[in-house]
C-alpha cells in the first residue's frame, strides 16, 4: 500500500464516518448531489469546453506547449496531414508512444474530420497535440461542471436541512447513513481517479514532475484499479455518452 492507496483508505474512512454522523436522509441528498453534478456535467461538457475555448483560446495554447514537449517521431512532426488517407494516419497513430486512450481519441477524431483535413497544412504532429488538447479541455470542462454543480447542491442541502431535527438519530439510521456514506466514497472516489488518470499519464509521458510523481503512485496502486473498474462500469452503463472514457484505462 502505497501513500495514494492510504489517502484513499482514509478519505473511505472519513467518508463513513461523516456519513454515520449525518445520516441516512443528508448521506442520500449527498449521494443526490453527486448524480446531479455527474447529469449536468456529461451533457453540457462539450458546450462549456467549447465556450472556454473560444473565450480564452485554451486548445490553441495548450498545443503549442504538447507540441514542444512531446516526444514524437521527427517524421511525425514533419509531415502534413494532406495527402494522407486514413488508412496511413491511423497507420501512424497506432506506432505513437501514446496510451491507448489518446490513441482512439485522435482515431475517432480523424474518422469523423477526415474531409475537414484535406487540404489541410498542418503536419501529423500539430494535428495530433490539437486532438489531445481538445480532449483535455473537454475533460476539464467536465470536472469543473460537476464540482460546480456539487457545490451548488450542497449548498442548497445546508440550507433546507437548517430546519432538521439533527439530535433525532437512531441507530439504525446512522448505520444507513453509514452505508451511503460508504457509497458516496465510493463514487466521488471513481470519478475523480476517472478523470485524473488521463491526465496525470500523459504529465508523465510529456515528464512533468509533478504528474510524473502522481504517476508512479497510480501505477503502484494497489486501490486505484478497482476505483477504475467502477468508473469504466458508470461509462458503459451511461450508454457510452461520456466519449473521452472510451478506452481510458487501456494504458501503455
Amino acid at each position: 500500500m502505497n501513500y495514494l492507496d492510504m489517502f484513499i483508505a482514509g478519505s473511505l474512512v472519513l467518508s463513513v464516518y461523516q456519513g454515520y454522523q449525518r445520516g441516512i436522509l443528508l448521506s442520500a441528498a449527498r449521494i443526490i448531489s453527486y448524480i446531479a453534478g455527474l447529469v449536468a456535467a456529461i451533457y453540457y461538457y462539450r458546450a462549456f469546453g467549447g465556450w472556454l475555448d473560444e473565450k480564452l483560446g485554451l486548445v490553441e495554447r495548450l498545443a503549442s506547449f504538447l507540441y514542444s514537449l512531446l516526444p514524437l517521431p521527427r517524421t511525425v512532426m514533419t509531415t502534413t496531414v494532406d495527402g494522407l488517407g486514413l488508412k496511413e494516419l491511423t497507420e501512424v497513430v497506432n506506432t505513437l508512444p501514446l496510451p491507448v486512450f489518446y490513441q482512439q481519441q485522435m482515431l475517432t477524431y480523424l474518422d469523423n474530420y477526415q474531409l475537414v483535413l484535406v487540404g489541410s497544412l498542418l503536419s501529423i504532429g500539430e494535428t495530433i497535440t490539437l486532438i489531445l488538447a481538445h480532449t483535455l479541455v473537454e475533460l476539464s470542462a467536465f470536472g469543473v461542471i460537476f464540482l460546480g454543480v456539487l457545490f451548488l447542491v450542497r449548498r442548497l442541502g445546508g440550507l433546507l436541512s437548517r430546519g432538521t431535527n439533527k439530535s433525532v438519530f437512531g441507530g439504525v439510521n446512522r448505520l444507513a447513513g453509514a452505508a451511503f456514506g460508504l457509497a458516496a466514497g465510493l463514487l466521488i472516489g471513481a470519478i475523480a481517479l476517472g478523470l485524473l488518470v488521463p491526465m496525470v499519464v500523459l504529465g508523465q509521458i510529456v515528464q512533468i514532475e509533478a504528474l510524473a510523481k502522481v504517476a508512479e503512485q497510480v501505477n503502484n496502486s494497489k486501490m486505484v484499479p478497482f476505483f477504475l473498474n467502477l468508473f469504466t462500469i458508470f461509462q458503459a452503463s451511461a450508454g457510452g455518452i461520456l466519449p473521452f472514457a472510451s478506452g481510458i484505462f487501456n494504458l501503455k
